[in-house]
Parts: C-alpha cells; sequence; structure tokens
C-alpha cells in the first residue's frame, strides 16, 4: 500500500529539498540549477547528446542517485535526484526528450544505465574504479560513507557518444 502526500506535505518536502540543494528548473530550453547564491549550473538542451542515471553505495548520509547529461566528448553534468524535489521538472524533461524519465536504478546499489536517446545504447553509462590508494582522511570517510569510487565513461559509451548527434536546437554551451 502506497501512502499519497498532500500537496502541502509535497510543497513541504520541495522547499527542504531547496534548502538542501538548490532549486533546479527548466527555462527556455535550458536546465538551471541554483546550487547557492554564487553558484549556477545552466545545461542548454542542445548540448545534451545523452542521459543517464548512475547510483553508487554512499547513501543515506551522502546522495546516491545522480541523473547524468552528457555531451559529445564524454563530459557531464550530474544533479542529484535529491536536488529534484517535485515531479514537475521530470515530468517536463520526460515531455521535452519524449522518453520517460524517472529514477530506476536501487539506491545503495553501483550501476548505471542509460534514459535518452531510445534505440541502440550500450548497456553501461560508467564503470566505477575503487580508490585503493586512499590518504588518511579518505580512508576514514571511505569507513564512515562508503567506499571512494572513480567514475568513468566505459569505452562503448563513449564510442556510442561519438556517433552521436543533438536532437535539440538551442545556441549555448554547459555553463
Amino acid at each position: 500500500m502506497q501512502l499519497e502526500l498532500t500537496t502541502s506535505q509535497k510543497e513541504f518536502l520541495r522547499q527542504e529539498s531547496i534548502k538542501d540543494f538548490g532549486e533546479i528548473k527548466i527555462v527556455n530550453d535550458t536546465i538551471e540549477w541554483n546550487k547557492s547564491y554564487h553558484n549556477k549550473l545552466i545545461i542548454p538542451f542542445n548540448k545534451i547528446f545523452a542521459i543517464g542515471e548512475y547510483t553508487t553505495d554512499l547513501g543515506p548520509f551522502e546522495p546516491d542517485a545522480y541523473l547524468v547529461f552528457l555531451d559529445n566528448q564524454g563530459n557531464w553534468e550530474e544533479i542529484p535526484f535529491n536536488a529534484i524535489a517535485h515531479d514537475d521538472f521530470l515530468e517536463q524533461l520526460s515531455r521535452h526528450f519524449d522518453v520517460s524519465i524517472k529514477q530506476e536504478l536501487p539506491k545503495n546499489k553501483i550501476d548505471s544505465r542509460y534514459i535518452w536517446p531510445v534505440g541502440d545504447k550500450p548497456n553501461s553509462l560508467f564503470s566505477f574504479i575503487s580508490n585503493e590508494n586512499l590518504g588518511f582522511m579518505e580512508k576514514v570517510k571511505s569507513l564512515l560513507y562508503g567506499k571512494s569510487y572513480q567514475i568513468e565513461l566505459t569505452a562503448e559509451a563513449k564510442s556510442f557518444l561519438n556517433k552521436t548527434t543533438p536532437l535539440i536546437s538551442s545556441k549555448s554551451d554547459f555553463i
């Protein structure tokens, strides 16, 4: 049995998330994430060559599920699903890219997947390489919060991105 939140409960959770993670919205064919007063991420739709998701085993004290926007050079910007405090944002993205965009991978598990473009795509987006040579503080942190990983695109994902062209038009770069 799934409990439905009231409108006021949803708004409360949205406001709490904004306090912790900043506000994310779609403005004029761009994704804008105001992380803090002086820290803003802008991702134009025309620079998005692929959308994916990855999860880590770092939760529950750290974000462990991310929505990822990739360009054709293998660069990416990631937004923790914790920052996406309302379904409206995901619904707008889903409509714009004509695909269901939502968190599907289980939290606290290391995994990744492609969401968009649909069709022929790699099986895995990222490979997770354990950092064995950690300093003292990093070792303490990894004991408290889980392992630290270096995240890299798989060779299959790099090849896929090099062959992909953007399907959305706009005028700027990741900022």
